[in-house]
């Protein structure tokens, strides 16, 4: 079984927001994008853990981007659908509480389920003035308020159509874990603890525990009467009340241990640490506590499911985890959640976590993310890579999933990424931008790097979930496919309807026009590769102070380098730009630690300048236009029909 499709309306962040959605759900998206409110919303329609008070909502809850009152007749409603469950187990389960819901049976079964948030004047949609009150808003009567409202739960389409939720919830409910849990807490307060379902489902009785507790009450019995102290402090104590309250009021307390009953016993369970050393389990990390936390979830969850299967009850919860790697070492979010994602998959059992994480994005499968963007006006939206990956073949959409590793995640957490070819663009783009007098960090931007020059599938990835990017690559005129010939290719993605005309000018040899004709779609492309962009900035000079700093470090004198780079500044060629390159790229050093060494002579350059204006023409052009392009992109200043 899956949620297949989410459609939120009026709620918090959403004015209007729906999308389709994989197997699991991983929300990313900057702070108050509505990851939060996207499971506050599934937990109105879902989470049995909810009061009746809780889901009769406020008028904080009202989207109010559009300045209009919360209570002017208008609803909140979230609909959930669920698909992918069939006759056979589990999967069963789900067709039984979900056949008075389905909205369609072919080519699969979909099931649909609303909450409603309405006005209700006399025990219906209508006002007692006889003007019906729309659930847009659009007509009202009277001034409404909190009191004129309610709630409900209904199936299909039908707000008149009853439909016990409160049975489903009892097999299918959804699981909350709050980012801000505490598990040591839990650990001390039984009814809080995650080990009090687990002792549960162990099958473990109280009769089994009444010999052990009948032991604890003789060695209780047995201290007090051997050891006077403790006897003559609980004479103090009786006596100190007595004195108190008198004998009308007394309660002759006495001392003793506490597990003298099998459920006391039970109660007095806790978990610790570090084997025999015993320590509480406050004693150790947050991180740690979590992955414990998340470990006995995990295995409640693997118990339960076993259990009502074999008393044909199955049981299907939906898993909500809010920001679950809080203090978690990269290392152990990998691990933990590649787990705990498998083996819900294994139980067909949903999981929807929201992230900040890009470690964690990288081991979701591509299909399950989702990226919600604030859009204004417009309220949050959420862009769901199921949705497109659909209408891929199985290649390429083997291709994407290799993508995401953990650098290009991090596109995921970006309000704009500058996608580059390699280690040299990402060591030396901060320092242009500084340059520039700009943080990329304060506008939101990733340097992404591509490790290479394919970036169909990055650019298809951003595209289609609406992420800012510019491409930066090499134009490459000498190799068999230039720079211009990829920019055309991702044309196929950007902008098909002018795919043909540029090509068109490609063939006609106006590659200028086709050049200006990339940068207009987010595509920058040098002339040749970035060395020759370098010295076109006028940092000939940065170059050789580069290759004699290398020679220093070698305790040799490296001549070759610096006299290529004199010999070009004198004879611009193609030739003695092809022994720069070799020289860069000698093995002695290699093309990142030459970049890492040229990005502070190029700093040192920069801060010798005062003029602001000559200090930007040491940006690169290419790489100038397209910072200011990406900025302008995250600042909503380029058109918004150029966001595919």
């Amino acid at each position: 079984m899956r949620i297949s499709y989410v459609k939120i309306e009026n709620f918090r962040n959403f004015k209007s927001c729906e999308v389709c959605l994989g197997q699991n759900i991983v929300l990313v998206g900057e702070n108050k994008a509505g990851k939060s409110n996207f499971i506050e919303a599934l937990r109105l329609v879902l989470d049995p853990s909810l009061s009746d008070t809780q889901r009769q909502l406020s008028s904080q809850d009202f989207w109010d981007g559009d300045g209009e009152e919360p209570f002017d007749g208008r609803s909140i409603r979230v609909t959930v659908q669920f698909t992918d469950f069939a006759d056979s187990e589990p999967e069963y389960l789900p067709l039984t509480w979900l056949s008075s819901c389905l909205i369609e049976t072919e080519p699969l079964k979909v099931a649909q389920l609303t909450y409603l948030y309405y006005p209700d004047r006399n025990g219906g949609l209508d006002s007692s003035e006889g003007t019906h009150i729309t659930v847009e808003g659009n007509q009202h009567a009277t001034t409404l308020d909190e009191d004129d409202y309610k709630w409900t739960i209904y199936p299909k389409d039908d707000p008149d159509e009853t439909f016990s939720f409160r049975g489903m919830w009892n097999d299918m409910p959804m699981r909350y874990v709050n980012a801000l849990r505490d598990m040591a807490r839990d650990n001390r307060v039984w009814q809080r603890s995650p080990l009090n379902q687990l002792v549960k489902l162990s099958g473990l009785t109280s009769s089994q525990l009444q010999e052990y507790a009948d032991k604890i009450a003789e060695t209780s019995a047995e201290i007090l009467s051997e050891q006077k102290a403790l006897a003559d402090l609980e004479k103090e104590i009786q006596d100190r009340l007595l004195e108190m309250v008198g004998l009308l009021h007394n309660v002759e307390p006495q001392l003793g241990l506490d597990a003298t009953t099998p459920d006391a016993l039970l109660r007095a369970l806790r978990l610790f640490v570090d084997g025999l050393r015993g320590r509480p389990i406050d004693r150790t990390s947050l991180g740690l506590q979590n992955v414990i936390y998340l470990a006995l979830l995990s295995l409640e969850l693997d118990k339960k499911t076993e259990k009502r299967g074999s008393q044909t009850k199955p049981y299907i919860p939906m898993i909500a985890l809010e920001e679950p790697e809080a203090h978690l070492h990269p290392h152990l979010q990998r691990l933990v959640f590649k787990d705990f994602l498998d083996r819900a998959g294994k139980r067909r059992q949903p999981v929807i976590i929201s992230s900040h994480s890009p470690h964690l994005v990288s081991i979701a499968n591509v299909d399950d993310l989702v990226l919600l963007k604030d859009r204004g006006a417009e309220g949050s939206k959420a862009f769901s890579a199921y949705e497109f990956l659909q209408s891929l073949g199985e290649r390429e959409h083997k291709d994407l999933a290799r993508f995401l590793d953990i650098t290009k995640a991090e596109m995921l957490f970006s309000r704009g990424s500058l996608f580059v070819e390699g280690d040299v663009e990402v060591i030396l783009l901060d320092i242009f931008a500084r340059i520039m007098n700009i943080s990329l960090d304060q506008h939101g931007i990733s340097v992404i790097n591509n490790y290479g020059a394919a970036f169909q599938h990055v650019v298809t990835l951003a595209s289609k979930l609406t992420i800012p990017f510019a491409v930066l690559t090499d134009g490459d005129k000498f190799n068999s496919v230039t720079g211009l010939q990829r920019g055309l290719n991702l044309l196929n993605t950007l902008a098909p309807d002018q795919k043909d005309e540029i090509q068109q000018w490609y063939d006609g040899v106006r590659f200028e026009d086709v050049r200006i004709a990339l940068k207009s779609n987010g595509v920058f492309v040098n002339e040749w590769t970035l060395e020759p962009s370098l010295l076109a900035a006028g940092l000939g000079p940065e170059l050789k102070a580069t290759f004699d700093e290398l020679g220093d470090e070698l305790g040799a004198t490296v001549k070759a380098g610096a006299q290529h780079v004199g010999a070009y500044e004198a004879e611009p060629s193609d030739d003695n730009m092809k022994r720069i390159i070799a020289a860069i790229s000698d093995t002695r050093w290699g093309k990142g630690r030459f970049a890492h060494r040229l990005a502070r002579h190029i700093q040192s350059r920069a801060d010798s300048v005062e003029d602001e204006e000559v200090k930007r023409e040491l940006v690169p052009l290419y790489i100038r236009e397209a910072i200011e392009y990406l900025i302008n992109r995250t600042n909503g200043s380029v058109d918004e029909e150029n966001d595919i």
